[in-house]
């Protein structure tokens, strides 16, 4: 369904987009730097979280067309991690390396942060037909799991780093804890079923 996919990537394109015609309007608010880190990497985790929850919503409707849905979304959640960084870079600390550098290092929530960004860069290597054929769908499957790992560490980061309502990130800490759960309860019902 090429032309379903394509208007999923047009709608995850939607939040950068309404960023930066915020910002060029000078509708970011009074710390702009602060709402544009914090929304990208919340997008970020979003997309993550919906990545995850496709595989459950396929077994459950039977609509075997949304594992398509499933790459671009872990992408795109790539993709705005590395903006969420980039502009944590370039004006939070204004294009000083050894100041980001000293920061992510220093400061836990930032160093797990900087750890589900480095786990999702070799799922985004691997996301495309040519890695999966060279690395092989087992393997493949096995380094995908990391996903949850990564999606783990993006909960926490957004959890220490809210300093008031921690309401949302106990929620997409709810939800990733639901998904893992669900992944356990269908792997031992398919070890049972397979001994049965």
């Amino acid at each position: 369904m090429p032309v379903a996919r394509l208007g999923l990537i047009l709608n995850l394109l939607v939040p950068l987009v309404l960023l930066i015609w915020d910002a060029y309007h000078g509708k970011l608010g009074a710390d702009p730097v602060n709402f544009a880190t914090h929304t990208t990497g919340l997008v970020a985790v979003t997309y993550l979280l919906l990545s995850l929850s496709i595989t459950p919503l396929r077994m459950v409707t039977g609509w075997s067309w949304l594992v398509q849905f499933r790459r671009s979304l872990g992408v795109f959640a790539f993709y705005y991690a590395c903006v969420h960084l980039a502009i944590y870079f370039w004006w939070d600390r204004a294009g000083n390396l050894d100041s980001t550098v000293y920061e992510i290092t220093h400061r836990y929530y930032l160093t797990i942060g900087f750890l589900s960004l480095a786990l999702m860069a070799p799922l985004w290597a691997t996301s495309f037909n040519a890695a999966i054929r060279a690395i092989g769908g087992t393997r493949w499957r096995q380094l995908h799991l990391l996903t949850y790992v990564a999606t783990g560490l993006a909960c926490w980061h957004l959890y220490l780093q809210t300093k008031a309502d921690k309401r949302r990130p106990e929620v997409y800490i709810a939800i990733l804890a639901g998904l893992l759960l669900w992944r356990v309860v269908a792997w031992a019902g398919k070890r049972w079923w397979s001994k049965t």
